[in-house]
């Protein structure tokens, strides 16, 4: 049969169109093969680095808020709190474990009980090579993410966190998607191996567009998740993902839908605990900072006033120690409450615009501050303030005991005091211990005096702490005489420091600062320690019948330490504890009474004396006297000092003097300067005096030489009875 040249082109054509058909599906398919496979490792790899940013940002977020909130308790190695603020990150999705340790890499908690890893070096625990450093204090290996931030203490660096994440999640999600990617790949491609096949003949030119347009609609679809999952990473949750598909891809949408929504609802809960206190629910620091830069700004533009008030209460710590942290911070969150009810909208001193309604914030501790906004003139800060004081004065009902706590408060104001966040929170921190020092439960304005007055403080606390070292504290004696027989009854001692630019100190100026830096632990321990070996010298030139005095501070009714330095101070120097008298403040005898009785018990029962010091200044009832291990008790210098000045004086120290007398307690008049007050003492029957009429503090040297003359004054006074005018000027002559 004849094939004519019509067919033979045809077939002809089709077998080129065919064939080339043929090489082009061919090559088109392994592009697409290629092309597939290369999209689906770049979308893979998009999304695990995206995820992985995402855990590093709620990585930083946590490891930050737990090196904020766990500062305090790690300064003061309050174990419990650090455990609570370690549980609460580890209940954090993800997070495996948590490290807290100090500035020399030792662990000091690791979220266990027991603290099984204390004291390891932090570097045995961290991630072992191979791992990549993505920045400073973050590592990443093949299943951990690692990041360290360090513990601040103001701007000193006290140690450091380290947090370590699971990628886990992220490495199962990943798989999962890459698996149901290559299983989508494999579909299409043989969907379209068989497209290809049954359309070669029929429709040529259709196929070719066909498999065009399927290779672009396989390509679109990863594209537009992979774009959306870089916007999720970067926090953009209202991204729109524009695919309905009912195949594996329309699953992945949805997964990677689902995802996002969780993610956004983690973020809120970080970000809001980045900015919130855990506890009052208030803003933080980092809050209160964005807050008063912007009402800073709105104060610039409307040309107004701002104020920012530093709140810090009043003896909270005695309610810590009294009745335990839960309770503080019952009381922490009551006041918080108090403090929003106390910032009233009618006061028209918060103006309601831009985000205006967080101008509460708790720093930390007992500290609150409050920014108020749109300020007409100084009269309304003072109506807050004033408001805010009130608040704290009526009582708080906590763990069913009723505690009254008052509140210091310093202000500061913009434009006069700063026109920046850090120098307002300075200057309104400065003026709250100014308001603190002048006998708290006030305010006070800042003004520059105030500044000056700060860095001199600072100054002199950094003094301090080098006093003992450098050898500037010296102690000084003075002589409690029995009124009647003129015997030295005890011999009281006194600190001073010899500064050496500032001569010396008295200690009304540096022992509150003592006790506010913690050193007046050491200090009253060197005292101690000094008081034992002056009184062995004296022991061993043959007054052997002598007892001296130190004074102990409150810190010491915290725990039980004391009387093992006592009880160690006596043993070194062979001394028995009744050679010894310990004096303790009534002020701190009924801070926290029920620890003060128990150890006063525990040093009277070794045999140590106890007198109650500066007895009035308190303002206690006497009956709690009967349920404390007292010897004697000492009139508050005040009372002595005007008892010559009226019979209402006269009659006050009468008073204490009988009812000290009918508890079988022995009386201590200290600060007795003149022959009238000494007359007025012998009259009202105090049983012995103290004060320069019979001579002033003195070194040991001088003491030992005074106490030579005053035998021979004795046998004078016991002829006489009473002191020569050449005695009583001998004794005045400074020593």
């Amino acid at each position: 049969m004849r094939i004519g040249m019509q067919s033979r082109y045809l077939w002809q054509t089709l077998g080129l169109v065919s064939l080339a058909i043929l090489i082009l599906s061919t090559m088109l398919m392994y592009h697409f093969g290629n092309s597939t496979e290369r999209i689906s490792e770049l979308g893979a790899q998009t999304l695990k680095t995206t995820l992985t940013e995402r855990l590093l940002e709620r990585g930083r977020s946590i490891s930050e808020n737990l090196a904020e909130t766990v500062a305090e308790p790690f300064v003061v190695l309050d174990m419990r709190t650090a455990y609570q603020r370690i549980q609460e990150t580890l209940a954090e999705s993800g997070v495996e474990y948590v490290y807290l340790h100090d500035v020399n890499g030792q662990v000091v908690h690791d979220g266990t009980h027991e603290i099984l890893n204390y004291g390891r070096d932090i570097a045995e625990l961290q991630i072992k090579k191979p791992y990549s450093e993505l920045e400073a204090g973050v590592r990443v290996s093949n299943s951990l993410l690692e990041i360290g931030r360090p513990i601040r203490s103001g701007n000193e660096v006290v140690g450091g966190v380290l947090v370590g994440m699971s990628l886990q999640p992220i490495i199962a999600e990943t798989s999962s998607i890459m698996t149901n990617m290559q299983s989508l790949i494999r579909a299409d491609q043989s969907r379209q191996y068989y497209g290809v096949i049954i359309t070669t003949g029929v429709l040529l030119l259709l196929a070719a567009i066909v498999a065009l347009l399927v290779a672009r609609g396989l390509v679109r679809p990863i594209r537009q998740l992979a774009t959306y999952a870089d916007q999720v990473g970067k926090g953009n949750y209202e991204a729109m993902l524009p695919i309905r598909r009912s195949d594996e891809l329309g699953d992945l949408a949805v997964s990677l839908r689902e995802m996002s929504n969780n993610l956004q609802v983690t973020s809120g809960e970080v970000h809001y605990l980045a900015y919130h206190d855990s506890l009052t629910r208030l803003p933080n620091r980092a809050q209160l900072k964005v807050a008063l830069k912007k009402a800073l700004a709105r104060a610039k533009r409307s040309e107004t006033s701002a104020a920012l008030l530093f709140i810090d209460l009043d003896d909270f710590k005695r309610v810590n120690d009294t009745l335990g942290h839960e309770a503080g911070d019952t009381l922490l969150k009551e006041f918080a409450m108090r403090l929003a009810e106390s910032i009233r909208i009618e006061d028209e001193v918060a103006a309601a615009v831009e985000e205006n309604a967080d101008v509460i914030a708790r720093l930390g501790g007992d500290e609150f501050t409050v920014v108020l906004d749109s300020i007409v003139k100084p009269a309304d800060v003072v109506t807050i303030a004033q408001r805010i004081l009130n608040a704290g004065k009526e009582p708080f009902i906590i763990a069913g005991q009723e505690v009254v706590v008052g509140a210091s408060i310093g202000i500061t104001t913009y434009p006069e005091d700063g026109n920046d966040v850090d120098t307002l929170l300075r200057n309104a921190d400065v003026a709250m211990y100014q308001a603190k020092a002048r006998g708290k439960n006030q305010f006070e304005f800042y003004n520059d005096s105030m500044h000056r007055m700060a860095t001199e403080r600072l100054s002199l606390e950094a003094d301090l702490r080098h006093a003992l070292h450098y050898d500037q504290m010296r102690l000084v004696y003075q002589p409690v005489i029995d009124i009647n027989t003129n015997e030295i009854v005890i011999i009281d001692s006194k600190v001073r420091w010899m500064h050496p630019a500032l001569g010396v100190i008295h200690p009304d100026v540096f022992i509150p600062l003592a006790e506010q830096t913690g050193f007046i632990v050491e200090l009253d321990e060197w005292v101690v320690k000094s008081v034992c070996s002056d009184l062995k010298l004296l022991h061993n030139r043959g007054y052997t019948n002598q007892k001296m005095a130190a004074k102990l501070s409150s810190v010491h009714f915290r725990d039980h330490s004391i009387g093992d330095v006592v009880n160690a101070a006596l043993e070194d120097n062979n001394l028995s504890a009744q050679s010894l008298c310990l004096k303790v403040d009534e002020k701190t005898i009924m801070r926290n009474f029920p620890r003060a009785s128990k150890i006063l018990n525990e040093l009277r029962a070794s045999g140590v004396n106890i007198v109650v010091d500066a007895f009035g200044s308190g303002h206690s009832p006497l009956n709690y006297l009967t349920k404390l291990p007292v010897d004697s008790l000492k009139i508050a210098n005040e009372y002595i000092r005007q008892i010559n000045q009226g019979e209402h004086e006269k009659a006050i120290v009468a008073i204490i003097v009988a009812m000290a007398h009918s508890l079988k307690l022995k009386v201590i008049a200290e600060g007795v300067e003149s022959q009238e007050q000494m007359e007025i003492v012998q009259s009202i029957a105090c049983d012995m005096v103290q004060g320069s009429y019979y001579t002033r503090p003195m070194l040991c040297d001088d003491l030992i030489t005074y106490l030579e003359k005053h035998i021979n004054e004795r046998n004078e006074f016991s002829q006489t009875g009473t002191f020569s005018a050449q005695t009583v000027a001998l004794l005045k002559t400074p020593s």
